[in-house]
């Protein structure tokens, strides 16, 4: 039954592959990096597992064959969802003549500019607060970053350089980038690359190239297929194992471990050591993701997403006002019983698997934790809602529509790799300096149209008409 659950999944994988090659915009679509993350979290760690045995200390058969057939499941779902995205309703292009097309490209690029100079100063400051810079980034993993006693409107500062880098190639959709804005842009895209790549951050490194690959497409009006894409994927994948693998020497500190070789490097994220298989303690992804989905079949325990309701209410409150406000925990097992829903001892009592801190355990397993099998559906919802938004960025060619896409795309390797949850957090803060233009744009334009047409009365009776034009 293993070998004919990988057998599904390595179809099921296949076949959405291609079906997505030679479609035209696929080569920025989330599905590609759906189907790369499955496979690496649901095929590649489990085949690996069983190969050299490491799996029997852990996991049954059975709840291999469950941990591998469900992210299948979910992988057709969200591809039905893709697919079906582009067929209902599809988005009109707009003419070149649109008001919705009337933004100001100039402005654009200098809000982007502004929100990555805010982002970096807070990052900074976030770096002075936590010791300076040698202890900052002198732990493994950004470890040496103190998050606890800091609001978050600080440390998730760094996230408008993301937005910011997109605002400024969004801005090249209308006009020609100068030299010194092409530097601009290279400048704070190196300094983030490099901010985490001494924290260890797959995330970061894979963040800043999704937004130059998605940002520089959109702008150029290209709409690359898989195969084109291909290489610059396979690279940035590669890249991020090697990230993970060679994480306990990227940091600045003169006492580090030796350094592992490739082969060491690149199958750390798949094996355990011997002290994880004697305690069955694990970090691995698909031996937590297994573990929760068979601890939510034994106890019926689900949460239903209750997890989520603190990211925009709670959460929203500065630390300043609340030292003691709870930190979030999402996409994790959580160690105590913080509302409905599994905890790691149920876990551990279920399975006699003791989770690591800090593992994630995956968009699926998340979704399974919250709705069991009728989390499916979530996922054909996340495809259709992730179509509808490439299909906006493309045609539409708003500021808005275009950050929004590269922003999801950015996202991407959080959301499938460690939950859904996980993106909640951030998402406000990406998006904020896109809001903040788009409000500032509206008003300018409204301020123009009521000098041209003289009186606010003669500009409603404008805009009323031409509402009833339209």
């Amino acid at each position: 039954m293993v070998i004919l659950a990988f057998m599904t999944l390595f179809a099921v994988l296949t076949a959405c592959f291609l079906s997505l090659w030679g479609r035209p915009s696929e080569g920025i679509g989330v599905p590609i990096i759906a189907i790369a993350v499955f496979a690496w979290i649901y095929l590649c760690q489990p085949v690996y597992l069983v190969w050299n045995g490491e799996a029997q200390y852990f996991v049954t058969d059975a709840m291999i064959v469950k941990g591998v057939l469900v992210p299948a499941a979910a992988l057709f779902f969200l591809l039905w969802g893709w697919r079906h995205g582009e067929r209902i309703a599809p988005v009109k292009p707009l003419d070149a003549n649109s008001s919705e097309q009337d933004w100001d490209a100039d402005r654009l690029f200098r809000f982007g500019l502004a929100a990555a100079c805010i982002g970096t100063v807070l990052h900074l400051m976030w770096v002075e607060r936590s010791g300076g810079l040698a202890k900052a980034y002198g732990q493994t993993h950004g470890a040496g970053f103190d998050s606890t006693g800091f609001t978050a409107y600080i440390y998730m500062g760094s996230f408008w350089v993301l937005s910011g880098v997109a605002m400024m190639m969004a801005s090249g959709r209308k006009r020609r980038l100068a030299p010194v804005e092409h530097v601009g842009i290279a400048l704070f895209s190196v300094a983030y690359g490099l901010s985490g790549l001494f924290l260890g951050s797959r995330h970061d490194i894979y963040a800043i190239c999704a937004v130059l690959w998605v940002g520089w497409v959109l702008a150029k009006g290209a709409r690359p297929t898989i195969d084109r894409a291909a290489p610059a994927l396979a690279v940035a994948f590669f890249l991020a194992l090697l990230m993970v693998g060679y994480r306990s020497v990227l940091y600045l500190s003169n006492d580090k471990p030796d350094t592992p070789g490739w082969g060491e490097a690149l199958t750390r994220d798949l094996e355990e050591d011997d002290v994880g298989i004697r305690y069955r303690i694990t970090g691995v992804e698909f031996l937590v993701h297994a573990a929760a989905i068979e601890t939510i079949d034994m106890t019926q325990k689900y949460d239903f997403a209750f997890n989520w309701l603190p990211v925009y209410t709670v959460h929203l409150i500065p630390r300043l006002w609340w030292e003691r406000k709870p930190t979030l925990r999402l996409a994790q097992v959580p160690e105590e019983q913080l509302g409905p829903g599994i905890t790691q001892a149920d876990v551990r009592d279920t399975t006699g698997i003791r989770v690591a801190p800090g593992s994630a355990t995956g968009i699926v397993a998340e979704m399974y934790m919250s709705f069991g099998l009728f989390s499916l559906p979530f996922f054909a919802w996340v495809g259709w809602c992730a179509k509808r938004l490439l299909f906006r960025a493309e045609r539409l060619r708003t500021p808005v529509a275009m950050c929004a896409y590269v922003m999801v795309f950015s996202l991407g390797l959080n959301a499938f790799g460690q939950g859904f949850g996980s993106i909640l957090v951030p998402l406000p803060y990406l998006m904020a300096p896109v809001f903040l233009y788009s409000l500032v744009d509206l008003n300018s334009h409204r301020r123009w149209a009521r000098a041209q047409s003289g009186s606010p009365i003669l500009w409603n009776l404008e805009r009323r008409k031409a509402r009833r034009e339209r």
